[in-house]
């Protein structure tokens, strides 16, 4: 097996597929002039998408959202669309997200040639698609964390907190069960992006405080990678060509691995 950490025997150790048994996809690169292209993005992956910048070399623009409203999916589309819309000096815009539910459908340009990477949200993302991460999960629910997730204002550590501050104990951990009850596992990603001994502390805390296993796994940068460099296999990415709304039906990632 291949892609697994396992932190001085601390951490359970999640069993997952060999990557080449996950992503067979053909090279194809396709060169762009930095000054047509922006790449348009979520503060949540700030540490991956500068990794993938570095380690590829792109010289493309960045810009990302100074605050993404992930948990409000139509404010989080019309907040994409007026940044779209502002993006006038480019003739192409890559979007890293996920669907990031119907967030990223409804979105067109009247300028720029729009491309996304075929995934429900950034954990897939992050994760090289949504059949690794489906198959980490074994058919339970879990919570995926990063550095960059748990940076971000509004995060599972501070909803922990807020809950018992507001609250007594009894009543908060009622309230956490009610919202986390169905977890099974605490995944930590880690994508070679940050320093991971950084959040392990807080994972560690927030396992411990939601009675969830812990478990730290190698993520898979390919699909932000590619994205990138213009790898562009239809499989993986929905290309839109200027005034072409983008669908959940173009975006959807293939789920048919689950009926093999």
């Amino acid at each position: 097996m291949s892609g697994i950490l396992d932190i001085s025997g601390k951490y359970t150790v999640a069993a997952m597929p060999e990557k080449d048994a996950l992503i067979n996809v053909p090279e194809k690169t396709t060169a762009f002039s930095a000054g047509s292209t922006v790449i348009l993005s979520c503060p949540t992956i700030h540490d991956e998408l500068e990794k993938c910048v570095r380690d590829t070399g792109c010289t493309y623009d960045v810009h990302e959202l100074g605050k993404s409203n992930h948990n409000f999916p139509d404010r989080l589309r019309n907040q994409l669309q007026a940044e779209i819309d502002a993006l006038q000096d480019y003739d192409r815009i890559l979007l890293s997200f996920g669907i990031c539910g119907n967030a990223a459908c409804g979105l067109t340009s009247s300028h720029a040639e729009l491309v996304i990477p075929k995934v429900d949200d950034c954990v897939s993302l992050l994760m090289g698609g949504v059949k690794p991460r489906l198959e980490c999960l074994n058919g339970k629910f879990g919570i995926f964390l990063t550095a960059g997730w748990l940076r971000y204002e509004e995060n599972i550590w501070d909803e922990i907190c807020r809950t018992k501050q507001r609250y007594s104990e009894k009543r908060a951990a009622k309230i956490l069960e009610r919202m986390f009850g169905e977890m099974t596992y605490l995944t930590v990603l880690d994508t070679g992006a940050y320093n991971l001994a950084d959040i392990l502390e807080k994972a560690e805390k927030i396992a411990e405080t939601l009675h969830l296993e812990l478990r730290v796994i190698k993520g898979d940068l390919s699909l932000l990678t590619g994205l990138l460099k213009g790898s562009w296999d239809a499989d993986r990415y929905a290309v839109f060509p200027p005034g072409i709304t983008t669908t959940s039906a173009r975006i959807m990632p293939d789920y048919s691995f689950r009926q093999r």
